[in-house]
């Protein structure tokens, strides 16, 4: 069993709305610009703070560095360069950057996720850049998940719930998708898996099939019969805009940090059922 915040519940501020992570405490005072979403365990922290959407200045770039003075400049005041694009395949795309405080205690980042004529401003808070490493695949789920306007839900798995929580093997059914290579996974966990790549001029195939394991932090794919294994962390299960899901994985040689999910995440997407 996985734990899926992709399932957890939405809030909205305006016409904003985004999920609630498992694990962290949603806050609205009614009246505020923004909301609140985070934990606190100890001296360790991490805070989103969600914000309404603004009115677009002209372009992402202006729209960044206007955000982080008015949001951050008292406590972090110099603009943070390089400042990154923010290309998600679901989700708004935007900008977004940030850096420690001088002593380490705290780390400053910023998303703005632009959403047509207005942008929407997430701050993140956290005590020191490990922590924020640490958060980095709930707080990308976060991120990628914000809409304005109404979200069209993805078409639900097997034994779907408001409440679901986790990812099974019913909820892994269908056929997913990743540049080449296609893995069509039945209910029970047998799959049939392709891949069709180019090496120099010529086509390369390959078809396995095998059964797909769920345990601990893991999915694993085991070719049957053959000695080939394939295992990925799991990242994150969610819906994107046009109502088909997306399973993020990470191959198992990269350590679970904010620099190997943005460098080696692999999205897989599972077409909207017809």
């Amino acid at each position: 069993m996985f734990a899926c915040s992709a399932w957890a519940q939405r809030k909205a501020l305006g016409d904003v709305s985004f999920p609630v992570p498992n694990g962290y405490q949603y806050e609205f005072t009614p009246g505020e610009d923004h909301a609140t979403i985070g934990f606190k365990n100890g001296s360790a922290y991490c805070v989103l703070v969600i914000y309404n959407a603004t009115r677009s200045l002209g372009d992402p770039e202006t729209n960044f560095k206007a955000a982080w003075r008015r949001l951050l400049g008292k406590v972090a005041p110099g603009i943070p360069t390089p400042i990154y694009d923010l290309q998600p395949q679901t989700g708004n795309p935007g900008r977004q950057s940030g850096y420690p405080s001088k002593n380490g205690q705290q780390n400053f980042w910023l998303f703005t996720l632009e959403s047509g004529r207005d942008f929407i401003p997430v701050v993140v808070l956290t005590s020191g850049r490990q922590m924020f490493d640490t958060q980095m695949s709930a707080i990308m789920q976060f991120v990628k998940d914000v809409r304005q306007g109404p979200l069209k839900p993805p078409p639900p798995p097997a034994n779907h719930s408001a409440s679901k929580t986790s990812i099974t093997l019913a909820d892994m059914a269908g056929e997913w998708n990743y540049k080449g290579e296609r893995y069509t996974i039945a209910a029970g966990g047998r799959y049939e898996y392709g891949m069709t790549a180019y090496s120099g001029n010529h086509i390369v195939r390959e078809k396995n099939a095998g059964v797909l394991e769920m345990g601990g932090e893991f999915l694993v794919f085991r070719d049957m019969p053959g000695p080939h294994l394939r295992r990925y962390h799991f990242i994150s299960y969610q819906a994107a805009a046009d109502g088909s899901a997306v399973l993020t994985l990470l191959a198992e040689q990269h350590p679970v940090n904010a620099s190997n999910i943005t460098l080696y995440a692999q999205q897989w997407i599972r077409a909207q059922a017809r």
